[in-house]
C-alpha cells in the first residue's frame, strides 16, 4: 500500500492541467464524505456508459494534492499518471471502487454518506456495510477501504412483443422493444410447445428487434418467452408467452371448371411477394377464348388484366376472395372440381353464390347451370388467448385446489398446484375475481387481453381465532431494588370471534400470576397482575418479563407471548430527574470492558430527537439503542449486548454514538463473551 499513500505530487499536479470538463453524465454518480484530522473530502463514485476501469478523460476527476503530511482521501486506480481520483467512474456492470485515506493520526473519524443518493436497483457495501441501510462507518488510521457495487437487478422485460407468419412455411416473426436501460446488453428466446413452460433457450445473444424462428412444424402453436440480459449478465424475471402458429403459404391450387364440353384449369393461392392485384411474373393473364364460346377466369379489378388464369392473393391475409366468373354458358349443367388434398391444413375454404356454399375440405365438385359469379372464400378462425398462473394460498396448505378464477362468462379451479387456465378469450378488456372459502378475495380491474398472459395471485387467509398481549403497561422499563410494581398487561382480540383467554404473567423465575381477560371482537383487556417486589440488589442487574396468551384454539401463535427487558438499580442509585443538565454529554459505559448489559448514561439539555448507535470495528452499524424523541435529563440507556437481529454480538472492540440536535458523541467499549 505504500505506492499508494505516497503517490508523487508531479503525477497529481499534471492530472490537474490534464484533466478536462466532464463530458459524458454518468449513469448514477454518489458523493461520498470522507472526514479525517478536521478535513473534509467529497468524493464520487459513479458509473457511466463507455467507461473503463482506468482513468476516462470524460469521466473521471483526478484527484489534487493536500499539503505535505496532511489528512488526504481519494479514489485509487492502477494508473502511471493519474493513480488518484476525486471521481471514479466505472461500467454499470458490477463493479467495485477502491477508497484510500493517508496522513490519517489515528483519531477515530467517519465516511458518510445519504441513503437517498444510493440507487434502487442493485446491492451497494462499503467493506460489509450495506449502504443502502446505514449512512456511516467509523474509522480508525490510514485505511483502505472497497466500495463494492453488485447489479443484482434484473433488467426490464422486452416490451412490444408480437408473434407473426412469415407465410413461408415453417417460420415465425417475432419482434419488440428492448429495455431502455443503459446496461442491457442483449435479448433470449425461450421457446416451448406446452403453455405456461418456459421451454428451452433457442437463441442466445440475440442483438436487434427481430429474430425469424425457422424449421417449425406447420399446425403447431409455439410459445415464446423473451427476457433480457444486462451487462452484469441479470436476466429478466418476465414468465409472459406470446404464440404463434406457423401457416404454410397457399400454393397454386387448381380447380377444373368445365362448360359447354370445354374445360378450363385455373389456379388460386397466396405468395409471399403477392399483392390483391396484377402482380407480374406471379399471377398468369387468362388469354380470351373465340366470341361467344364459354370462358371461365379469376376475375381481379385491373384495367389491362381483369381475367386471370392464376390469381395469387398477399400471402398475410388472413381473409381471402377470390372472384370465379363462368361466361357464354348456355344453360346446361355443369361442374367445377378441384382436390380437397391439395388445400393447406390451416383455414376454412368454401366456395359460395346465391343458394350455394359448399365447404371445399369435404366436398369436391360443385355443379352450376348458366353463367354464374362465384366466391371461393379461405379464413383463419379468429386467434383466441389465454390466461394462465397459479393462486397460492397464504397458510401454505399441501392442496392448493379449490380457488375459483372467473373472467367474464369462463371459470377454472385451481389444481392441487394452485394452477388454472382460461381459454378462449378474444382480445379485449376483461375483470379477472377471484375467490377460494376462507379465504379474502382478490381482483385484477380491466386487465387488457392481447396475448396468452400469465397472472399469479396469493390469496390470504382470514384468520378466525388469535389474540396475544399487545403491550405491557408496567412494570416501568427501569425499576428500583426492593420497590413494588404493579403488573398490568394490555391484550388484544386480533381475531373475527369474542374469546375469554386464560392469560399469564412471569418474570424470570421469580413471579407468576394468571388471570383471565375478556376480549370483544378487536377489542383489547388490560390485565392487573399482583403486586411485584423487586428483590435487593447490591448492583445492577436485569430481569425478562413476559405475558402469555392461553387461548386452547390459536391459529396465530406467533403473537402468544411478548417479553421486555427491565433494568433493575442497585441499592443506593437515586434519580436526578429534577436536574437539568446544560451541555449535551455521553458517559463511559459501564461496565467496561462489557460481560453483560452495558449501561449508557447520557445527558441532554433540551427536548429533542435522541439516537444512540452500536458499531463494530470496521464501522457497521450493529443495533441501535435508542432513537425517538425525548425530554431533557440525565438519561441512562441499556444495550444487552445484541444485534439488530436479537443476535448476541462476538467478543471485540465496538463504538457507541449518541445524536442530538446536532451533537455528536463516539466512545469505544470492549466486549468480552
Amino acid at each position: 500500500m505504500e505506492r499508494v499513500k505516497f503517490f508523487t505530487i508531479a503525477a497529481c499536479l499534471a492530472s490537474l492541467f490534464l484533466w478536462s470538463e466532464v463530458k459524458a453524465d454518468p449513469v448514477w454518480s454518489i458523493p461520498i464524505n470522507v472526514k479525517g484530522d478536521g478535513t473534509l473530502y467529497t468524493l464520487y463514485f459513479a458509473t457511466a456508459v463507455g467507461a473503463t476501469d482506468g482513468y476516462d478523460v470524460d469521466v473521471d476527476e483526478p484527484h489534487p494534492p493536500g499539503p505535505p503530511g496532511a489528512f488526504d482521501a481519494y479514489f485509487y486506480i492502477e494508473h502511471p499518471d493519474f493513480s488518484c481520483l476525486t471521481k471514479d467512474a466505472r461500467t454499470p456492470a458490477s463493479n467495485t471502487w477502491t477508497l484510500v485515506t493517508a496522513n490519517a493520526i489515528g483519531k477515530t473519524d467517519s465516511i458518510t454518506w445519504s441513503l437517498a443518493n444510493i440507487p434502487n436497483e442493485g446491492t451497494f457495501t462499503l467493506n460489509g456495510i450495506n449502504m443502502s441501510v446505514e449512512s456511516v462507518a467509523v474509522y480508525e488510521g490510514n485505511i483502505t477501504k472497497t466500495i463494492t457495487y453488485t447489479d443484482t437487478t434484473p433488467p426490464s422485460a422486452p416490451t412490444g412483443v408480437s408473434v407473426a407468419n412469415t407465410w413461408v412455411s415453417g417460420e415465425l416473426k417475432l419482434t419488440w422493444t428492448n429495455p431502455t436501460q443503459a446496461d442491457f446488453s442483449y435479448i433470449r428466446i425461450y421457446r416451448s410447445v406446452v403453455q405456461g413452460q418456459l421451454g428451452s433457450l433457442v437463441y442466445d445473444n440475440v442483438v436487434g428487434t427481430t429474430k425469424t424462428d425457422i424449421g417449425l412444424t406447420i399446425g403447431t402453436t409455439y410459445y415464446y418467452t423473451l427476457r433480457a440480459v444486462d451487462l452484469s449478465g441479470n436476466e429478466s424475471k418476465n414468465t409472459d408467452q406470446y404464440s404463434g402458429t406457423p401457416i404454410a403459404s397457399i400454393p397454386a391450387i387448381p380447380i377444373i371448371v368445365k362448360g359447354n364440353g370445354t374445360s378450363y384449369t385455373l389456379y388460386f393461392g397466396t405468395h409471399p411477394d403477392a399483392t390483391d392485384g396484377y402482380d407480374v411474373g406471379i399471377d398468369e393473364p387468362h388469354p380470351p377464348g373465340p366470341p361467344g364460346a364459354f370462358d371461365a377466369y379469376f376475375y381481379i379489378e385491373h384495367p389491362d388484366f381483369p381475367c386471370l388464369t392464376k390469381d395469387m392473393r398477399a400471402a398475410a391475409d388472413i381473409h381471402i376472395i377470390w372472384t370465379l366468373v363462368t361466361a357464354n354458358a348456355i344453360g346446361k349443367t355443369d361442374s367445377i372440381k378441384w382436390s380437397p388434398a391439395d388445400l393447406p391444413a390451416q383455414g376454412v375454404f368454401t366456395l359460395d353464390t346465391a343458394g350455394l356454399n359448399i365447404n371445399m375440405r369435404t366436398d369436391s365438385v360443385a355443379v352450376y347451370t348458366g353463367n354464374l359469379t362465384l366466391y371461393i372464400k379461405y379464413l383463419l378462425p379468429p386467434t383466441t388467448y389465454t390466461v394462465s398462473g397459479t393462486v397460492g394460498l397464504s397458510d401454505n396448505p399441501p392442496n392448493l385446489s379449490g380457488s375459483i378464477v372467473t373472467i367474464d362468462s369462463k371459470a377454472d379451479t385451481t389444481d392441487s398446484l394452485g394452477f388454472y387456465a382460461i381459454t378462449g378469450l378474444m382480445s379485449g378488456t376483461y375483470d379477472i375475481h377471484v375467490t377460494h372459502d376462507g379465504y379474502y378475495p382478490d381482483s385484477s380491474m380491466d386487465v387488457v387481453i392481447s396475448k396468452d398472459t400469465t397472472i399469479n395471485y396469493t390469496l390470504t387467509y382470514i384468520i378466525q381465532r388469535d389474540v396475544g398481549p399487545f403491550v405491557i403497561l408496567s412494570p416501568p422499563d427501569t425499576v428500583k431494588s426492593d420497590s413494588t410494581y404493579s403488573v398490568n398487561v394490555r391484550f388484544k382480540n386480533f381475531g373475527k370471534v369474542a374469546e375469554t383467554p386464560k392469560v399469564k404473567c412471569i418474570i424470570d423465575g421469580i413471579y407468576a400470576d394468571s388471570g383471565n381477560a375478556i376480549l370483544p371482537v378487536d377489542g383489547t383487556d388490560d390485565v392487573i397482575f399482583k403486586n411485584w417486589t423487586v428483590p435487593h440488589h447490591t448492583t445492577d442487574t436485569t430481569y425478562v418479563i413476559t405475558a402469555i396468551s392461553l387461548l386452547a384454539v390459536d391459529e396465530n401463535p406467533s403473537n402468544d407471548t411478548l417479553s421486555k427487558t427491565i433494568f433493575v438499580l442497585k441499592v443506593g442509585i437515586e434519580e436526578v430527574a429534577a436536574s437539568i443538565p446544560t451541555t449535551y454529554s455521553l458517559s463511559p459505559g459501564v461496565p467496561n470492558p462489557a460481560t453483560g448489559v452495558v449501561k449508557i448514561s447520557y445527558a441532554i439539555p433540551e427536548k429533542g430527537k435522541v439516537k444512540i448507535t452500536v458499531y463494530d470495528i470496521v464501522g457497521k452499524l450493529v443495533a441501535t439503542v435508542k432513537d425517538g424523541i425525548e425530554e431533557p435529563g440525565y438519561k441512562v440507556a441499556l444495550w444487552d449486548m445484541s444485534d439488530a437481529n436479537g443476535k448476541k454480538v462476538q467478543s471485540g472492540v465496538y463504538f457507541y454514538r449518541l445524536e442530538a440536535a446536532g451533537f455528536s458523541s463516539t466512545r469505544k467499549m470492549l466486549v468480552i463473551r
